[in-house]
């Protein structure tokens, strides 16, 4: 009698490809992952933890900067209301808004940064930017010489300037194609002068060239990109009587909506309207094309997509695409590249965040104070004069809206307490041979984590490509050691499903690979 063609299939699937049919993607991808990162390994992501107590006003937009005159790290956030707060890591929030406010709506996001290390505002319904002299006891002031009765959609910091981006100049005219930049300001000051003249240089352009509205920009490497919806120019500075050189670079790729750039590795990661592209100045990449483009654009809301957003996480070389899935306001998941792999995954955002800001954040660690402290004497690494506070080099910080608060992020075991729900899948595979049915009967697992915590499996079989599997019972995986071990399961079919899932507020677990154990079975 012939015995049974059994075979050990070794997987590493590493990514995960949304945008294809699942039996169309390749054994090296996952095809769906939630709260699932790609780092060394496939690994749950990491959770959040509210930072700094409830903030005065509903968080719209955050940049860091520093005290003056210190290095102590403060966060300042801007509201839809036009109102804007700092906070202190003491904590202590203090409001520093402006004297007059301008009202502002939420779905028209805040721009700004540092000039000479002094933080600058800007918004679309602003009638003048405002800067900070970084004094908690202060407020935010209005721009010397701006130009009354003017607007910009949106100003960022280049060199010693300022640029600002889509000039209304009132009269109803509305947002144009120009774009204004400032005098150069001295080391420590903000610009004085926003009208040209033979003693200073300020000055103006028109990106007249394409179509469309002019919608952010951003420094990359020594010159400044400005994007339209569908075009992308470049300024560098030049100096002498024309200031700075203007150039059209992309002529077909531009932006989705503002906020949506992010730099790493010395180029721009951009979501544009229709995909998510990657350039440096010259030459431009989709690297989101057949893997998550369709997902993100399908699953987009239509008409709270202007509060999509992007981030750069540059200790981990990733890019977070943030945007607000069907019927939510704020961004609810983002797609996650990581550029140094160039593979994708998908994270929740619980707390629907405003934005994502980045900087230092001077906090108390949850996972090293001594109360909540469960290691032993042999394996602890905190010290006994520990103070149970961190100052992160690169923080990422999540304003929440709803909630009125902040959060660091990509931190810790839980997801603000709660656990964090992950999941993985490699779906309807046909192990290399589509005619043959298969009788899957164990997978061997190679996980990593604290001993004990448990990862669910469950698997199922399809006869037909496109059937979606239906999945049988759980089956609990204990990690025990690094060691792979065995698990129990059935399911029968051409095309065969495995997912991993964790419910529990246990650490972070990895899974480098695992093994199926398969019975091979005739043509069907």
């Amino acid at each position: 009698m012939a015995q049974p063609d059994r075979q050990l299939v070794p997987m590493e699937p590493y990514g995960v490809v949304v945008d294809l049919s699942a039996d169309a993607v390749g054994k090296e991808f996952w095809t769906r992952s939630s709260s699932v990162v790609f780092r060394d390994h496939t690994e749950r992501s990491k959770g959040k933890v509210e930072v700094w107590g409830a903030t005065l006003f509903q968080p719209q937009w955050l940049l860091q900067t520093e005290i003056i005159d210190g290095i102590e790290p403060l966060w300042i956030y801007t509201s839809d209301t036009g109102q804007i707060g700092v906070v202190q890591s003491t904590p202590l929030h203090s409001d520093i808004s402006p004297a007059i406010l301008d009202p502002v709506t939420q779905n028209n996001p805040w721009t700004g940064g540092e000039l000479n290390g002094i933080p600058v505002v800007s918004h679309p319904a602003l009638t003048t930017p405002l800067f900070w002299d970084r004094d908690p006891a202060g407020q935010f002031e209005p721009l010397p010489g701006w130009v009354d009765g003017e607007k910009c959609l949106a100003m960022r910091p280049y060199k010693f300037h300022l640029i600002a981006m889509g000039i209304d100049r009132g009269a109803g005219a509305g947002f144009t194609e120009e774009v204004v930049w400032s005098s150069a300001a001295d080391p420590g000051t903000v610009p004085q002068e926003w009208l040209p003249s033979a003693s200073n240089e300020a000055g103006s352009t028109t990106l007249g060239w394409t179509q469309g509205t002019i919608i952010d920009g951003a420094v990359l490497r020594d010159s400044f990109y400005i994007y339209k919806e569908t075009s992308c120019y470049r300024l560098t500075y030049v100096g002498g009587a024309e200031v700075m050189l203007t150039e059209l670079v992309l002529p077909d790729t531009g932006m989705l909506t503002r906020n949506c750039i992010a730099e790493l590795n010395n180029r721009h990661i951009v979501l544009t309207d229709d995909d998510v592209i990657i350039h440096d100045g010259h030459i431009v990449e989709s690297v989101a094309d057949e893997r998550t483009r369709n997902k993100i654009f399908n699953t987009i809301d239509p008409i709270n997509f202007r509060n999509s957003f992007v981030v750069a996480d540059d200790p981990e070389k990733e890019i977070w695409i943030c945007y607000p899935e069907v019927g939510a306001v704020h961004p609810t998941i983002a797609a996650v590249y990581q550029v140094r792999r160039n593979v994708w995954g998908f994270r929740e955002l619980t707390a629907m965040p405003s934005h994502i800001g980045t900087g230092k954040a001077e906090v108390a660690d949850p996972n090293i104070s001594w109360d909540g402290n469960t290691q032993t004497w042999d394996t602890d690494e905190l010290s006994w004069d520990s103070s149970g506070v961190t100052v992160g080099a690169y923080d990422l910080i999540e304003a929440g809206f709803d909630q009125s608060r902040l959060y660091l992020t990509d931190t810790g075991d839980t997801d603000d307490g709660a656990a964090v729900l992950a999941s993985v899948a490699k779906e309807r595979w046909d192990v290399g041979e589509p005619s043959r049915v298969k009788f899957l009967k164990a997978v061997w697992i190679s996980a990593r984590g604290l001993a004990g915590s448990v990862i669910r499996v469950r698997v199922a079989g399809t006869f037909n490509p496109q059937e979606d599997p239906s999945y049988g019972p759980y089956q609990d995986f204990v990690i025990k050691s690094d060691e792979a071990a065995k698990v129990d399961v059935a399911a029968l079919g051409k095309y065969l499903s495995i997912e991993f899932s964790s419910i529990t507020t246990a650490p972070v677990w990895q899974l480098p690979s695992f093994q199926l154990e398969i019975e091979m079975g005739g043509l069907f």
